[in-house]
């Protein structure tokens, strides 16, 4: 399954870190235990190079690195966040699985993607996510929620508990 690791330039490198190694170690599991490897891994940066993204069944958005209002505004405003936004609404719209932590739920907040589900972020983001997305039913107190196809997650560091609903998905509860 073609799996992308989408960021930003505020993506935080440790959230990034997790997401690989969780995919990577998958991979290595399934590999080792005779099955074929679950996630063909390809990471897009969405920043000013301009370049098309291939069409992901599953992307994955790193937290962002941001712990001010104003910080989360500024990079959701950004030409880099619009590009993510709109490939999330795109491949969304296909079927494609999505997955964030942190701020980053905000970026599937932005795409529409959330609207009518469950989701969660960050608790200190979590009035300002209220607010601004009425739309969605915030569980601003669980770490991970999946909501058929799209999973949040509460927290940067909550990225490893992300990571732990699409590998069980695709490659199984055991690996």
């Amino acid at each position: 399954m073609l799996t992308m690791v989408a960021t930003l330039p505020e993506c935080m490198a440790s959230s990034r870190a997790i997401t690989l190694d969780a995919l990577a170690a998958a991979n290595r599991i399934s590999v080792q235990t005779g099955l074929p490897v679950p996630f063909e891994v390809v990471e897009h940066a969405f920043n000013t190079i301009r370049s098309t993204p291939k069409p992901a069944q599953l992307i994955i958005v790193p937290g962002l690195g941001t712990v001010l209002e104003g910080e989360l505004d500024a990079a959701l405003s950004t030409v880099e966040a619009h590009r993510l936004i709109d490939y999330l609404r795109a491949r969304a719209g296909s079927g494609a699985v999505l997955a964030a932590s942190c701020a980053s739920s905000f970026l599937l907040a932005e795409s529409g993607c959330l609207d009518g589900r469950r989701a969660t972020t960050s608790w200190w983001f979590a009035p300002l996510f209220a607010r601004r997305y009425p739309k969605i039913e915030l569980r601003s107190d669980e770490v991970v929620v999946d909501d058929v196809g799209v999973v949040t997650g509460g927290a940067a560091m909550a990225q490893m508990d992300v990571m732990m609903t699409p590998i069980a998905r695709f490659a199984g509860v055991d690996v």
